[in-house]
């Protein structure tokens, strides 16, 4: 496992990009990981040292692309105090991560395990003006049999 100096923060970043790329996210979406998983380090890194170790992985679940990070330790909710979510209560926090507007952080067997969902891509307007065509097709067809 790669420990947390700038050269493996740096190359691990970079890897996530290529990964992505190759899973054909949004270059919006790439960047977002990119930096919020660099954050996260850092903030690691100021807590726990350059000596300590993390692990990235790449996942999917329920069909979205998913970059999780692993940091051996002690509890650190990095996100607990951020600026910016110091008005947003447990219940928004959770519809957010569920949506992937944020990151999902829990503490697992002395890890904490951070989750980078990439956000849902639309559906292109083609894709929905076929599924509506076929629908009233469909419905058509079963008033007229009735």
């Amino acid at each position: 496992m790669p420990q947390l100096t700038n050269a493996a923060i740096a190359s691990e970043c970079e890897r996530i990009g290529k990964h992505l790329t190759a899973c054909g996210a949004a270059s919006s979406e790439i960047i977002r990981i990119q930096i919020g998983i660099e954050e996260t380090l850092l903030r690691y890194r100021e807590a726990f040292g350059d000596t300590a170790e993390f692990k990235i992985d790449f996942g999917k679940r329920l069909g979205r692309i998913s970059v999780q990070l692993t940091v051996p330790g002690n509890m650190l909710d990095t996100f607990e105090n951020a600026d910016d979510m110091d008005n947003v209560s447990d219940f928004m926090r959770s519809t957010m991560v569920s949506m992937g507007q944020m990151p999902g952080w829990r503490y697992v067997h002395g890890r904490n395990v951070i989750r980078f969902p990439l956000m849902k891509q639309k559906i292109p307007e083609l894709a929905k003006l076929s599924m509506a065509i076929f629908a009233a097709l469909a419905c058509g067809f079963l008033i007229r049999v009735a």
